[in-house]
C-alpha cells in the first residue's frame, strides 16, 4: 500500500512539472523579442496608431509560414523600442489588440570625458 502511495505521489509531481514546463514554452506565455521603431510614439497603456501598425506587422511577419505552436498568441509580449523608451505590449483577447504592460525609458551611457591640458615643454640648456 505504501508503495502505491509513493508511486502515485511521484506521478503527480511529474505531471505537475510537465505542465509547468509546457506552459512556459507555449503560446500566450512568451516574450517574443524587442523590435525597433524609431517613428513610433509608444502610446501607453494603449498603443498609438503607428505603434499598433508596427505590432500588427511584427505579428504578421512572425506568424507567416509558422506551424505548430510557433505563432504569436494571446498573452505573448512584444517589446517595441524607439530610442527613448521601450514598451512591452501584451497581445490581448482576439489576438488583434495590444496593451502596454511595462514602459521603460532607455538610458545611454555618455562617452567618457577626455581630459584637457597637458603637455609641458622643456627647454634644455647647454
Amino acid at each position: 500500500m505504501k508503495g502505491k502511495v509513493i508511486i502515485g505521489c511521484l506521478l503527480a509531481l511529474l505531471a505537475i512539472t510537465s505542465i509547468y514546463v509546457v506552459a512556459q514554452s507555449s503560446p500566450g506565455s512568451r516574450k517574443i523579442g524587442s523590435f525597433s521603431c524609431n517613428t513610433c510614439v509608444l502610446g501607453y497603456p494603449q498603443p498609438d496608431s503607428r505603434t499598433k501598425n508596427t505590432l500588427v506587422s511584427i505579428r504578421d511577419s512572425f506568424n507567416l509560414g509558422k506551424t505548430s505552436n510557433q505563432w504569436i498568441a494571446v498573452g505573448d509580449v512584444i517589446t517595441v523600442c524607439n530610442g527613448s523608451a521601450c514598451v512591452d505590449y501584451q497581445v490581448t483577447v482576439g489576438g488583434d489588440g495590444y496593451l502596454g504592460v511595462k514602459n521603460e525609458p532607455q538610458t545611454t551611457t555618455p562617452p567618457p570625458r577626455t581630459g584637457s591640458g597637458g603637455g609641458g615643454g622643456g627647454g634644455g640648456g647647454g
